[in-house]
């Protein structure tokens, strides 16, 4: 496997090097689609020695969308996340597809009472009226 990374959304990416030819080829990449070069005949190296298992630090992520509120923050460091704030779901939206966070906080700016006196034919049904 070869290992690169796109130039422009640093996503990394592994390679099958015996489905290359030995020549230059270009690909759109699979995140961004921006053209991406490999070269089999210059990116074979050796692979990179081994890394300690308690070297590497795994930091898990946490999109925070909407308002931005310090205490949901200082939640998701007591469980070991990171947290990414943005205002908007655009652009939370572009975050998640390059990231994958593994934990998704919505904050509205406004919460609105349920429509409980709309829903009230449903709430009062007897659990004998249900099917």
């Amino acid at each position: 496997m070869i290992a690169i990374t796109c130039n422009s959304c640093h996503k990394p990416l592994s390679i099958d090097e015996t489905k290359l030819p030995m020549k230059e080829v270009s690909f759109p990449c699979p995140v961004c689609r921006e053209r991406v070069t490999v070269d089999r005949r210059t990116a074979l190296t050796p692979p990179p020695a081994s890394v300690p298992d308690d070297a590497l630090e795994v930091v898990r992520q946490c999109l925070v969308v909407g308002v931005d509120d310090p205490a949901v923050k200082e939640a998701c460091a007591a469980l070991g996340y990171q947290a990414s704030h943005f205002a908007s779901p655009v652009e939370a939206r572009d975050y998640f597809l390059l990231e994958f966070p593994t934990l998704i906080i919505l904050r509205p700016a406004e919460m609105t009472a349920p429509p409980l006196a709309a829903m009230l034919p449903v709430t009062a049904m007897n659990s004998s009226d249900r099917r």
